[in-house]
């Protein structure tokens, strides 16, 4: 266990460990006791928004490190894992121990009361404006917004440069996005940019971006049409999903586009985990250097600077934008009833 190592600050709430002592908020533990509790419970279930190669590798990794804990996980869209944890949770069918999604999934479900609070022993490593009130969740990556074109029918000099480029009649009918009636990245993405452009520029782009005849999708729907040319551009991608299909030689490439919004990606404890040990330790895994190695080797951007490969070198050099999370929920209906008349027509 040379890469792993447990800090004595780590604080467990509400922790039964096997054999029923009670390890209480803020008692300390010898290095090793969360570790033989997991053992003990010999199971974890991940519900997960991952790709399936990810996921996979991840496990794999853990299991590694860990031999004796079986592994199980469900894998969805962000919206259909972050729903059924909930529905789950609220009806008191606790499957899941731990869940991933987006730090703003991750708000709502921390106030619902279906996660609870916990401490990786990394979480130092992790920039500020990463990290939740209460290491309430933990981050383990981030996504920024930008596009991804294919490469084959487009030229590099002649992609989009920035968001208003989008509305150059060429691109009409070669445009994809994410269904942003169905949340995700799109729809935050068109909250923010009201946020920061106000109501008049942003009615006025979005109204102009909807004529566009754009085609809709589940996020990876529209990065595999981007893929294979059923579209030209694809609108709100993110690099560590599309980096991925360029190292096993799909003709894309992606840039960031300013403003550059970002969204944090989150591991989450369950309030109620079967296996809330084995949650515990999966968190400190993937928060760890290992874990974030891990995700940096198979073209993911993990939230540990440090970790960051070359091939994200561009995303340390802009100034990232923060979601406007509060305001797409104080203003939902008004989104909704304006992303139907503008785009999703």
């Amino acid at each position: 266990m040379a890469d792993y190592h447990i800090n004595r600050r780590i604080m467990i709430q509400g922790l039964a460990a096997a054999g029923g002592a009670a390890i209480l908020p803020g008692q300390g533990f010898a290095q090793g006791a969360l570790v033989e509790a997991a053992v003990k419970e010999a199971k974890l279930v991940i519900y997960t928004d991952l790709a399936v190669e990810i996921a996979q590798a991840l496990t794999a990794g853990f299991k590694a490190r860990y031999p004796g804990i079986d592994v199980n996980f469900f894998r969805g869209d962000t919206g259909q894992v972050t729903q059924r944890f909930e529905t789950e949770s609220a009806a008191g069918r606790h499957e899941a121990d731990v869940v991933t999604n987006t730090d703003r999934q991750a708000k709502q479900l921390a106030a619902k009361g279906f996660t609870q609070p916990f401490a990786s022993s990394h979480i130092d490593k992790y920039p500020k404006e990463l990290r939740a009130p209460g290491d309430a969740w933990s981050p383990y990556s981030s996504v920024q917004f930008g596009i991804a074109w294919n490469s084959d029918k487009i030229r590099d000099s002649d992609a989009p440069a920035s968001w208003d480029d989008l509305l150059l009649p060429k691109w009409a009918g070669q445009l994809g996005m994410q269904d942003p009636l169905q949340g995700g990245g799109a729809a935050i993405w068109v909250a923010t940019l009201y946020g920061l452009w106000g109501e008049d520029r942003w009615s006025d782009y979005m109204r102009r971006l909807g004529a566009q005849k754009i085609r809709f999708g589940r996020y990876l729907e529209v990065r595999d049409m981007a893929a294979s040319g059923e579209v030209a551009v694809h609108v709100v991608a993110y690099p560590s999903f599309t980096q991925p299909l360029i190292d096993r030689g799909a003709p894309l490439k992606w840039k960031l586009m300013d403003p550059v919004i970002y969204t944090a990606l989150t591991v989450n404890l369950s309030k109620n985990a079967r296996n809330p040990n084995a949650g515990r330790l999966f968190i400190e895994y993937l928060t760890s250097e290992e874990g974030q190695q891990l995700l940096a080797s198979r073209a993911q951007i993990p939230a540990m600077p440090a970790k960051l490969p070359p091939v994200f070198a561009s995303i340390a050099k802009v100034t990232l934008v923060p979601q406007a999370i509060e305001l797409e929920a104080q203003k939902f209906d008004f989104f909704q009833s304006k992303i139907r008349e503008f785009l999703v027509r």
